[in-house]
């Protein structure tokens, strides 16, 4: 299973997919969520032609309705998809602490979890919240990628063995 909250297809989303036109697709499972509306149209075709599904959140432009939305919808995609192994790939501490509660809820194996972010590093207003969410995240991980030294300090800065990709 694997989780993108971005707008766009990025590295990872090109790393993963082509992990998955390599993989031993009779040992191994790849479905991809999407939330936000966002789409891989380049690798669709190809990825369903693979045996792969693509599931797609329902973009909301208020926090409250999509934060329900998401929690039923990925709670409903992890219940019925029996993954062993969620990547969480999100840019905000919040949506990234979320995905991974529910991920636990439902009895996923493996929570790898990937930071893009140290946007809010120098923001005041959010340091106290951002080592809070972190503390959390930590505990509930059991993997730890980011794509800069810097992401990786963001969102663990308790954690000596995140890494950079």
């Amino acid at each position: 299973q694997y989780t993108y909250g971005g707008k766009a297809v990025g590295g990872i989303e090109m790393f993963l997919y082509h992990i998955y036109k390599n993989i031993d697709r009779e040992r191994f499972q790849f479905d991809f969520y999407l939330q936000n509306g966002n789409s891989m149209q380049q690798m669709e075709k190809d990825i369903y032609l693979l045996g792969g599904k693509i599931v797609y959140g329902k973009p909301f432009n208020s926090y409250i309705p999509k934060f329900f939305y998401h929690t039923r919808q990925l709670s409903n995609t992890l219940r019925n998809g029996n993954y062993d192994i969620i990547h969480i790939n999100m840019e905000s501490p919040v949506w990234i602490l979320h995905a991974a509660l529910l991920a636990k809820m439902h009895r996923v194996k493996g929570i790898v979890i990937h930071s893009h972010s140290d946007q809010r590093l120098h923001q005041d207003k959010y340091r106290f919240i951002s080592f809070f969410l972190a503390k959390v995240i930590q505990k509930i991980g059991d993997q730890y990628f980011s794509a800069s030294e810097q992401a990786g300090k963001f969102l663990f800065p308790h954690k000596n063995n995140f890494l950079v990709i």
